[in-house]
């Protein structure tokens, strides 16, 4: 997620899903349900089979065929999923999350206008969806349209307060901006909302930090790591927390365990390496 457009995982989005695919008991709502169960259980090469069968029993299943998409795209099959973006967008044209998601296509092809106008449409078409505005709002902040971007995340956060992803957006920029108070802020309601989230917890860590409150920055670090424990932009941002805090012990468990992922990686080894002198020091006072 770090600075780029993603759409939301097949996992995420399959309780939705089924309520809105009302669910009965024709042939394509049975596929779709054991597609579902295929997908949640991370086995999407059989969900996209199961997804297929559906769509071919009923070709406007839009929930399958959105599923199958996203499924497709998260295999890194762009062309097949824009595809099936594009099948389902013929037939519901206002439907914001594929034209989301289709953003996301045209952005990593190197077409960041063509994004910006399908996330225009999305906006238009959901205008209470925080993910929507937090997505054109990254496209207008990679535009250098600092205050548009801004806004764009504040709309986000107004229509779906809880929803973490616009005010990670905005407590990320409002700290490159240097306005760190607000940047604060921002990022906790990102952790608070989705705690011991990596991309969070590491921006919340990155501005506890700047502001000093390295202990906190810890603690931060260790809630992302517990969901994503080969995180190694959290290792390494967790062990300059403790180092910072004066824990030097606590970061050199960090550092052992990025190391064993990167064992090549001179700066950890360096960074390691004065962690353990500071240490050794210390035991020798």
């Amino acid at each position: 997620m770090r600075g780029t457009l993603r759409p939301a995982p097949v996992a995420a989005l399959l309780a939705v899903l089924l309520v809105a695919a009302g669910c009965g008991p024709s042939a394509a709502s049975r596929l779709f349900a054991r597609a579902a169960g295929e997908a949640a259980a991370g086995r999407g090469s059989e969900a996209a089979r199961l997804y297929r069968e559906a769509l071919g029993r009923d070709p406007d299943h839009v929930a399958a065929r959105f599923n199958l998409a996203v499924i497709l795209q998260d295999a890194g099959e762009a062309d097949a999923a824009a595809a099936e973006y594009l099948r389902l967008l013929e037939a519901h044209p206002r439907h914001a999350p594929s034209l989301v998601n289709l953003a996301a296509i045209e952005d990593r092809r190197g077409r960041p206008d063509a994004a910006r106008d399908l996330l225009l449409r999305a906006v238009e078409a959901d205008p209470t969806s925080a993910f929507s505005h937090a997505a054109l709002g990254l496209s207008e902040e990679r535009r250098g349209r600092t205050a548009e971007a801004i806004e764009r995340y504040r709309l986000g956060i107004a229509r779906e307060p809880e929803a973490p992803l616009a005010h990670y957006r905005l407590g990320s920029l409002l700290l490159r901006l240097g306005r760190r108070d607000e940047a604060l802020a921002a990022l906790k309601s990102a952790a608070d909302a989705d705690p011991g989230h990596p991309d969070y917890e590491e921006a919340y860590a990155r501005a506890l930090l700047a502001a000093g409150r390295a202990p906190e920055a810890a603690q931060a670090c260790e809630r992302g790591l517990a969901r994503a424990p080969q995180d190694q932009p959290l290792l390494r941002l967790g062990a300059r927390a403790y180092v910072a805090a004066g824990n030097d012990r606590s970061a050199l468990v960090l550092l052992l365990r990025a190391e064993s992922l990167a064992p090549a990686d001179a700066g950890i080894r360096a960074e390691l390496r004065g962690a353990a002198e500071r240490l050794q020091r210390a035991l020798e006072r």
